[in-house]
């Protein structure tokens, strides 16, 4: 006796929602990593991103910085980095940043002028310039403009 093959209940099919099975695409990068040797800077900004729910990494110096980086590079959409800085300086850690991830989004920050900050970049080039002292909606509008 053979089996006869019963036609298909539609109501065993999944409706269809019109998404494809595509691999899962990237988290988005939504973590700001900041870099300043100040260490109530960097409480400050993170006590900041974290009233928006922005995942915030802190680093004290260049290196911590970069190590910071490499280790949640899939998480992070945008650095704030301190330009003057002892040990590595804001430059060298800008420089080093970059030639991980030439498209990395990063802000310059400090106490001086814009113009005398980036007087001194010569061939860098910023994502853009936060001046110190830091305004809440400084922040909040900077990091929502570089993270959309």
């Amino acid at each position: 006796m053979t089996a006869q093959k019963k036609p298909k209940d539609p109501k065993d099919t999944p409706p269809d929602t019109g998404k494809t099975s595509e691999p899962n695409q990237a988290a988005p990068k939504n973590g700001v990593l900041i870099i300043d040797d100040e260490r109530q800077v960097r409480e400050t900004i993170r006590d900041i991103l974290e009233m928006e729910a922005v995942p915030a990494f802190l680093a004290a110096d260049g290196e911590a910085g970069i190590a910071a980086f490499i280790a949640n590079q899939d998480q992070i959409g945008l650095i704030i980095l301190d330009l003057y800085m002892p040990g590595l300086s804001g430059l060298e850690t800008f420089a080093a940043l970059r030639e991980l991830d030439p498209s990395a989004k990063i802000v310059l920050s400090s106490g001086y002028s814009k113009a005398e900050s980036l007087e001194k970049l010569e061939n860098f080039k910023p994502t853009d310039f936060l001046p110190k002292p830091y305004r809440l909606q400084t922040i909040l509008h900077l990091v929502a403009e570089h993270l959309a």
